[in-house]
Protein backbone atom coordinates (compact mmCIF):
# COMPACT_ATOMS: atom_id res chain seq x y z
CA UNK A 1 0.00 0.00 0.00
CA UNK A 2 1.91 3.65 -1.15
CA UNK A 3 0.37 6.54 0.09
CA UNK A 4 0.47 10.21 -0.56
CA UNK A 5 -1.03 13.23 0.72
CA UNK A 6 -3.54 15.12 -1.44
CA UNK A 7 -4.92 17.76 0.72
CA UNK A 8 -5.80 18.98 4.16
CA UNK A 9 -9.10 20.18 5.95
CA UNK A 10 -7.94 22.44 8.55
CA UNK A 11 -10.24 23.02 11.50
CA UNK A 12 -12.14 19.98 10.25
CA UNK A 13 -13.41 17.39 13.31
CA UNK A 14 -14.63 14.61 11.46
CA UNK A 15 -16.17 13.36 7.87
CA UNK A 16 -18.07 11.16 6.16
CA UNK A 17 -18.91 10.12 1.97
CA UNK A 18 -22.81 9.99 1.05
CA UNK A 19 -23.68 9.75 -3.02
CA UNK A 20 -19.83 11.17 -4.04
CA UNK A 21 -19.79 14.15 -1.50
CA UNK A 22 -17.92 14.39 1.08
CA UNK A 23 -19.46 15.95 4.75
CA UNK A 24 -17.24 18.14 6.58
CA UNK A 25 -18.03 18.64 10.61
CA UNK A 26 -15.33 21.64 11.41
CA UNK A 27 -16.02 20.57 15.02
CA UNK A 28 -18.14 18.74 17.57
CA UNK A 29 -20.32 22.23 18.46
CA UNK A 30 -20.93 23.01 14.72
CA UNK A 31 -23.79 24.44 13.73
CA UNK A 32 -24.05 22.86 10.09
CA UNK A 33 -21.67 20.62 7.89
CA UNK A 34 -19.99 21.61 5.07
CA UNK A 35 -20.60 19.89 1.57
CA UNK A 36 -17.78 19.48 -1.06
CA UNK A 37 -17.51 17.25 -4.41
CA UNK A 38 -15.86 14.02 -3.15
CA UNK A 39 -13.83 13.90 -6.03
CA UNK A 40 -12.12 17.41 -6.85
CA UNK A 41 -12.97 18.73 -3.42
CA UNK A 42 -15.36 21.70 -4.98
CA UNK A 43 -17.28 22.92 -2.39
CA UNK A 44 -21.19 22.17 -2.53
CA UNK A 45 -22.83 24.17 -0.25
CA UNK A 46 -23.77 23.30 3.24
CA UNK A 47 -26.57 21.51 5.43
CA UNK A 48 -27.35 23.07 8.91
CA UNK A 49 -27.11 20.41 12.27
CA UNK A 50 -29.02 20.49 15.55
CA UNK A 51 -27.34 22.76 18.02
CA UNK A 52 -26.70 22.51 21.13
CA UNK A 53 -24.69 19.42 20.37
CA UNK A 54 -21.41 17.63 20.23
CA UNK A 55 -21.07 15.64 17.75
CA UNK A 56 -17.41 13.53 17.59
CA UNK A 57 -18.10 11.07 14.89
CA UNK A 58 -19.82 10.70 11.31
CA UNK A 59 -21.02 7.49 9.62
CA UNK A 60 -23.22 7.26 6.33
CA UNK A 61 -25.38 4.74 5.03
CA UNK A 62 -25.71 4.62 1.21
CA UNK A 63 -28.58 2.23 1.33
CA UNK A 64 -30.60 4.37 3.52
CA UNK A 65 -29.28 7.53 2.02
CA UNK A 66 -28.52 9.31 4.86
CA UNK A 67 -25.91 10.26 8.09
CA UNK A 68 -25.39 9.22 11.53
CA UNK A 69 -23.68 11.32 14.00
CA UNK A 70 -23.24 10.52 17.57
CA UNK A 71 -23.89 13.57 20.10
CA UNK A 72 -21.98 12.82 23.48
CA UNK A 73 -23.68 15.68 25.00
CA UNK A 74 -27.35 14.81 24.89
CA UNK A 75 -26.21 10.81 24.59
CA UNK A 76 -27.67 10.61 21.35
CA UNK A 77 -27.80 9.45 17.71
CA UNK A 78 -29.04 12.33 15.74
CA UNK A 79 -29.71 10.63 11.72
CA UNK A 80 -29.90 13.02 9.25
CA UNK A 81 -31.58 11.93 5.92
CA UNK A 82 -31.01 14.51 2.80
CA UNK A 83 -32.98 16.72 1.84
CA UNK A 84 -35.43 17.17 5.07
CA UNK A 85 -35.32 14.62 7.14
CA UNK A 86 -33.99 14.37 10.99
CA UNK A 87 -34.56 11.74 13.51
CA UNK A 88 -32.94 10.49 16.74
CA UNK A 89 -32.97 8.44 19.59
CA UNK A 90 -31.39 8.08 22.98
CA UNK A 91 -28.40 5.79 23.74
CA UNK A 92 -27.92 6.11 27.63
CA UNK A 93 -24.48 4.42 27.40
CA UNK A 94 -22.79 6.37 25.08
CA UNK A 95 -20.01 8.23 26.52
CA UNK A 96 -17.90 10.54 25.91
CA UNK A 97 -15.80 9.04 22.61
CA UNK A 98 -17.60 6.88 20.80
CA UNK A 99 -17.44 5.81 17.75
CA UNK A 100 -19.93 4.48 14.89
CA UNK A 101 -19.90 2.72 11.43
CA UNK A 102 -22.49 0.82 9.18
CA UNK A 103 -22.41 -2.59 8.14
CA UNK A 104 -23.31 -4.76 5.59
CA UNK A 105 -26.96 -5.28 6.73
CA UNK A 106 -27.62 -1.08 7.23
CA UNK A 107 -27.18 -1.50 10.73
CA UNK A 108 -25.50 0.98 12.95
CA UNK A 109 -22.72 -0.63 15.58
CA UNK A 110 -22.02 1.90 18.52
CA UNK A 111 -18.81 1.91 20.66
CA UNK A 112 -20.77 1.87 24.17
CA UNK A 113 -19.40 1.82 27.96
CA UNK A 114 -19.82 -1.19 29.51
CA UNK A 115 -21.14 -1.33 33.26
CA UNK A 116 -17.38 0.12 34.82
CA UNK A 117 -17.64 2.92 32.35
CA UNK A 118 -15.02 1.43 29.91
CA UNK A 119 -15.56 1.47 26.04
CA UNK A 120 -16.61 -2.43 26.22
CA UNK A 121 -19.71 -3.07 23.84
CA UNK A 122 -20.86 -2.82 20.63
CA UNK A 123 -24.83 -1.81 20.42
CA UNK A 124 -26.03 -2.73 16.53
CA UNK A 125 -29.31 -0.28 15.88
CA UNK A 126 -31.59 -0.60 12.73
CA UNK A 127 -32.06 2.62 10.58
CA UNK A 128 -34.63 3.75 12.76
CA UNK A 129 -33.03 3.20 16.27
CA UNK A 130 -34.04 0.26 17.37
CA UNK A 131 -31.79 -1.62 19.33
CA UNK A 132 -30.90 -5.02 17.21
CA UNK A 133 -28.18 -7.05 19.50
CA UNK A 134 -25.81 -6.16 21.64
CA UNK A 135 -21.61 -7.42 21.87
CA UNK A 136 -20.41 -7.73 25.00
CA UNK A 137 -16.73 -7.75 24.60
CA UNK A 138 -14.74 -10.43 26.39
CA UNK A 139 -13.04 -8.97 29.33
CA UNK A 140 -9.46 -8.50 28.38
CA UNK A 141 -10.59 -6.08 25.52
CA UNK A 142 -11.08 -2.52 27.46
CA UNK A 143 -11.26 0.86 26.51
CA UNK A 144 -12.32 0.09 23.11
CA UNK A 145 -11.50 2.67 20.68
CA UNK A 146 -13.19 1.53 16.79
CA UNK A 147 -15.25 -0.78 15.38
CA UNK A 148 -16.06 -2.48 12.47
CA UNK A 149 -17.57 -4.78 10.11
CA UNK A 150 -15.27 -7.34 8.66
CA UNK A 151 -18.09 -10.16 7.64
CA UNK A 152 -21.41 -10.37 8.76
CA UNK A 153 -21.25 -11.27 12.77
CA UNK A 154 -17.29 -10.70 12.47
CA UNK A 155 -15.97 -7.41 13.82
CA UNK A 156 -12.85 -5.33 13.61
CA UNK A 157 -12.11 -3.81 17.28
CA UNK A 158 -9.12 -1.45 18.47
CA UNK A 159 -8.51 -1.33 21.94
CA UNK A 160 -5.65 0.34 24.52
CA UNK A 161 -4.50 3.49 25.95
CA UNK A 162 -2.20 5.07 28.11
CA UNK A 163 -1.17 2.58 30.72
CA UNK A 164 -3.61 -0.55 29.60
CA UNK A 165 -1.67 -4.13 29.20
CA UNK A 166 -2.65 -4.98 26.20
CA UNK A 167 -2.92 -2.56 22.74
CA UNK A 168 -4.38 -4.59 20.38
CA UNK A 169 -6.52 -4.99 16.95
CA UNK A 170 -8.94 -8.43 17.21
CA UNK A 171 -11.52 -9.98 15.34
CA UNK A 172 -14.34 -10.98 17.16
CA UNK A 173 -17.65 -12.82 16.73
CA UNK A 174 -21.65 -12.07 17.60
CA UNK A 175 -20.94 -12.92 21.11
CA UNK A 176 -17.71 -10.94 21.49
CA UNK A 177 -14.83 -13.52 21.79
CA UNK A 178 -11.45 -12.99 19.88
CA UNK A 179 -11.14 -14.83 16.65
CA UNK A 180 -7.81 -13.25 16.07
CA UNK A 181 -5.53 -10.78 17.56
CA UNK A 182 -2.61 -8.43 16.24
CA UNK A 183 -0.32 -6.83 19.18
CA UNK A 184 -0.16 -7.01 22.50
CA UNK A 185 1.84 -5.22 24.83
CA UNK A 186 2.21 -1.56 24.07
CA UNK A 187 5.64 -0.86 21.85
CA UNK A 188 7.03 0.43 18.57
CA UNK A 189 8.14 -2.75 17.32
CA UNK A 190 6.18 -3.56 13.65
CA UNK A 191 4.35 -5.99 15.19
CA UNK A 192 3.29 -3.94 18.45
CA UNK A 193 0.83 -0.96 18.94
CA UNK A 194 0.53 2.14 20.89
CA UNK A 195 -2.82 3.29 21.40
CA UNK A 196 -4.24 1.75 18.10
CA UNK A 197 -7.44 3.99 17.08
CA UNK A 198 -9.52 4.32 13.90
CA UNK A 199 -10.17 1.39 11.56
CA UNK A 200 -10.95 0.71 8.29
CA UNK A 201 -10.97 -2.39 5.86
CA UNK A 202 -10.03 -1.50 2.06
CA UNK A 203 -11.17 -2.73 -1.22
CA UNK A 204 -9.07 -5.93 -0.88
CA UNK A 205 -9.82 -6.73 2.75
CA UNK A 206 -6.67 -5.47 3.98
CA UNK A 207 -7.55 -3.93 7.37
CA UNK A 208 -5.76 -0.27 7.96
CA UNK A 209 -5.13 0.51 11.83
CA UNK A 210 -4.43 3.97 13.03
CA UNK A 211 -1.28 3.52 15.33
CA UNK A 212 -1.50 6.93 16.67
CA UNK A 213 1.24 7.28 18.93
CA UNK A 214 3.56 5.43 16.78
CA UNK A 215 2.56 8.18 14.18
CA UNK A 216 1.81 5.07 10.98
CA UNK A 217 -0.74 2.99 9.61
CA UNK A 218 -0.94 -0.64 10.13
CA UNK A 219 -1.60 -2.35 7.42
CA UNK A 220 -2.85 -6.40 7.97
CA UNK A 221 -4.84 -9.11 6.60
CA UNK A 222 -8.06 -9.86 7.39
CA UNK A 223 -6.48 -12.83 9.73
CA UNK A 224 -4.83 -9.83 11.62
CA UNK A 225 -1.51 -11.20 10.02
CA UNK A 226 1.13 -8.36 9.86
CA UNK A 227 1.64 -6.97 6.54
CA UNK A 228 3.80 -3.73 7.20
CA UNK A 229 3.26 -0.33 8.04
CA UNK A 230 3.16 3.22 6.26
CA UNK A 231 5.10 6.37 7.98
CA UNK A 232 6.11 8.23 4.79
CA UNK A 233 3.71 11.21 4.67
CA UNK A 234 1.90 10.60 7.62
CA UNK A 235 1.67 14.24 10.34
CA UNK A 236 4.52 14.15 12.13
CA UNK A 237 4.68 14.19 16.14
CA UNK A 238 5.38 18.09 16.39
CA UNK A 239 5.04 21.23 14.15
CA UNK A 240 4.98 24.79 14.38
CA UNK A 241 2.00 27.09 14.31
CA UNK A 242 1.23 30.49 14.58
CA UNK A 243 -0.88 31.32 17.41
CA UNK A 244 -3.82 32.34 15.57
CA UNK A 245 -5.96 29.05 15.43
CA UNK A 246 -6.02 27.10 11.79
CA UNK A 247 -2.59 28.97 10.62
CA UNK A 248 0.24 26.62 9.87
CA UNK A 249 2.68 28.94 7.99
CA UNK A 250 6.62 28.77 8.07
CA UNK A 251 8.86 30.64 8.75
CA UNK A 252 7.97 32.85 11.58
CA UNK A 253 9.43 35.05 13.98
CA UNK A 254 10.25 33.04 17.08
CA UNK A 255 7.69 35.02 19.46
CA UNK A 256 4.54 33.61 17.53
CA UNK A 257 5.48 29.99 17.66
CA UNK A 258 4.31 27.72 19.70
CA UNK A 259 4.94 23.93 19.14
CA UNK A 260 1.75 21.51 18.66
CA UNK A 261 1.28 17.72 19.03
CA UNK A 262 -0.73 16.12 16.68
CA UNK A 263 -2.65 13.34 17.68
CA UNK A 264 -4.40 11.00 14.76
CA UNK A 265 -7.96 9.33 16.07
CA UNK A 266 -10.22 7.95 13.19
CA UNK A 267 -9.73 6.90 9.19
CA UNK A 268 -12.83 7.01 6.94
CA UNK A 269 -12.13 5.53 3.27
CA UNK A 270 -13.44 5.97 0.20
CA UNK A 271 -13.10 2.57 -1.73
CA UNK A 272 -14.01 3.42 -5.25
CA UNK A 273 -11.53 6.65 -5.26
CA UNK A 274 -9.27 4.56 -2.91
CA UNK A 275 -8.71 7.38 -0.30
CA UNK A 276 -8.19 7.57 3.49
CA UNK A 277 -9.73 10.81 5.07
CA UNK A 278 -7.03 10.97 8.24
CA UNK A 279 -8.70 13.08 11.51
CA UNK A 280 -6.39 14.52 13.42
CA UNK A 281 -6.28 16.71 17.04
CA UNK A 282 -4.07 19.45 17.72
CA UNK A 283 -2.88 19.34 21.19
CA UNK A 284 -1.38 22.00 23.23
CA UNK A 285 1.60 21.56 25.29
CA UNK A 286 -1.02 20.95 28.35
CA UNK A 287 -2.92 18.06 26.22
CA UNK A 288 -6.06 19.96 25.42
CA UNK A 289 -7.56 20.22 22.10
CA UNK A 290 -6.37 23.10 19.71
CA UNK A 291 -7.70 22.56 16.37
CA UNK A 292 -8.80 19.78 14.29
CA UNK A 293 -7.15 18.78 10.85
CA UNK A 294 -8.96 16.06 8.37
CA UNK A 295 -5.74 14.84 6.23
CA UNK A 296 -7.16 13.22 2.73
CA UNK A 297 -4.60 10.66 0.65
CA UNK A 298 -4.32 8.44 -1.94
CA UNK A 299 -3.83 4.44 -1.45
Amino acid sequence: MCVGHICTFKGASAVSLLDNELFVLKKPSSKQLDVYDATDYSPRGCVTIPAGSSFVDMAACCFNHCLYLPDVLNDRIVKLQLPGMLSEWKVDDIGSDPTVSVTSSHYLPVVCDDTFGQKGKLKLFSTDGRLQTTVFLQQDIVNVNSAVELSPDQYVVTHGRESDNLHRVCVVNSGGKIINVHGGFKGSHPKLLDTPMGVVIDKDGFVCVVDAKNRRLTVLSSKQDYIHCVNDGFPTKVYPCTKERGKYDWPLPTEQITFSSLFCTRIKIDKLLQHVYLNCEVHTFNGSIENYDVRIYKI
